[in-house]
């Protein structure tokens, strides 16, 4: 691991992990953080983090965390199911959506072929319309799945970076997402689809996120004292 820069010289280092039980682990035991208490001390230490210091602490959380499978960290979890959600619910919707249309189109390009029986032309079709659910489902479940990962993973960066949850993260991960989605069609294809996807899925499922949790804050809460006790207990042991 890269060395981190050096934090900020604090009176008496040793007690950067005060109050905080040595045998508990922040990365299996996150629920025990919803409601842990700072000293001041502990608190004028994560304030002094840069956004370098954060990523590259938090880089080393996730990279001890492998032997915690049972709980995924909560930030990346996040992500992962976000992306694999998006893509079966758009794949399933957009696809069943698509399938019929394309058996009908099937029998309407096909009206000059003899069937020997009524089963073959029914099957005929059902095949047609299968192919349809999967081949547009694949292309409506990869796209959406593709902009909920830029705009959930933009999040989770920006958070731990910046250590603050922000509706501002998901709205620039959308406006990425859809740029980059459409940069092979040309700039003018991009930024609008930029701005369409800051607008619809920035602001719109952005505002539901920020609105969930601060109705029900215990996730992000306890996500946020979970990397902080981590950030103690590492700074504690390396920088004495």
């Amino acid at each position: 691991m890269t060395p981190l820069p050096p934090v900020t010289p604090l009176p008496d280092p040793r007690r950067l992990a005060e109050g905080l039980d040595a045998n508990d682990d922040p990365l299996n035991k996150t629920d025990t953080y919803s409601t842990v208490e700072f000293s001041a001390l502990q608190k004028q230490v994560i304030e002094s983090l840069t956004g370098p210091q954060r990523m590259s602490l938090f880089l080393e959380m996730a990279r001890k965390h492998k032997k915690h499978l049972d709980l995924p960290i909560f930030e990346i979890q996040e992500v992962y199911k976000t992306a694999m959600f998006s893509f079966l619910a758009s794949g399933a919707i957009m696809g069943a959506y698509n399938s019929i249309p394309a058996g009908k189109d099937y029998a309407r390009r096909n009206q000059a072929v003899v069937y020997q029986t009524v089963f073959e032309h029914v099957r005929a079709m059902h095949n047609a319309s299968l192919r349809g659910l999967f081949r547009y489902g694949y292309r409506w479940g990869w796209r959406v799945s593709f902009l909920f990962t830029c705009m959930f993973g933009c999040q989770s960066i920006l958070w731990v970076y910046r250590d603050k949850h922000s509706l501002s993260h998901y709205v620039l991960g959308a406006g990425i997402g859809g740029f980059v989605l459409r940069a092979n069609r040309g700039l003018k294809a991009a930024v609008s689809m930029g701005i369409m996807s800051t607008t619809l899925l920035g602001l719109g499922i952005g505002s539901l996120m920020r609105g969930y949790y601060t109705l029900d804050p215990y996730e992000i809460v306890a996500a946020e004292n979970t990397r902080h006790v981590f950030y103690l207990k590492y700074l504690a042991k390396h920088e004495l």
